[in-house]
């Protein structure tokens, strides 16, 4: 999980609505309103640390990249893409198949963990720029007890109801000035029946 010691304050460029979750009855979450909003994303940079393992074995080998990429954390603390304020962006976990094409994991994937960047930013040695394309998202809030039974929220629930495809790698978007553990789960989606993503409304 990031740990990266700044202040950070994010604004989001979203379509500004929420969409309340539909829960099926006898759902174990059933009284539970989940709040998701839908964002369109141009595309953007991503300067962080990269590793390659197994899907079901995730903890054991993010973890330890996330401490790699906090630990030298200083190397791209200047290239990082900051507010009106001065403050960073925010710290991305970006996700992709092994092919590097941003499509969902397999048996194995790629994780980056790290900070959104200019997008003329040079990667230093030791670490990867990811350019993530532009999408439209769905995206819910978390923590990492809540990680997994809002993901499967979002695949078995909310994105069938809405009648959205998912398109491609889920990211996780951590803002720096939340200290209480929480995350958001970007979702790549679509309309079902649309050609492709660039061309959703």
């Amino acid at each position: 999980m990031p740990m990266i010691m700044m202040k950070v304050t994010l604004k989001y460029m979203s379509l500004n609505f929420m969409i309340e979750g539909t829960i099926k009855p006898n759902h174990p979450m059933e009284r539970v309103i989940m709040s998701v909003h839908i964002e369109e994303k141009t595309s953007f940079t991503v300067i962080g640390k990269l590793s390659q393992g197994a899907s079901s074995e995730g903890p054991k080998w993010i973890a330890p990249l996330w401490k790699e990429a906090n630990d030298n954390f200083n190397e791209i603390r200047n290239l990082a893409k900051k507010d009106t304020a001065g403050n960073i962006i925010g710290i991305w976990g970006a996700m992709s198949d092994i092919s590097e094409r941003f499509e969902r994991w397999t048996d194995q994937g790629k994780y980056l963990a790290g900070c959104e960047v200019f997008d003329d930013s040079v990667a230093p040695n030791g670490w990867t720029k990811w350019v993530i394309p532009s999408y439209k998202y769905a995206v819910i809030k978390c923590n990492q007890n809540t990680y997994q039974k809002q993901f499967d929220y979002m695949m078995n629930d909310f994105l069938p109801a809405h009648h959205y495809s998912i398109v491609g790698a889920v990211h996780e978007y951590y803002r720096p000035a939340d200290t209480n553990g929480d995350l958001y789960l970007y979702f790549p989606i679509e309309k079902k029946g649309e050609l492709s993503h660039e061309s959703i409304d």
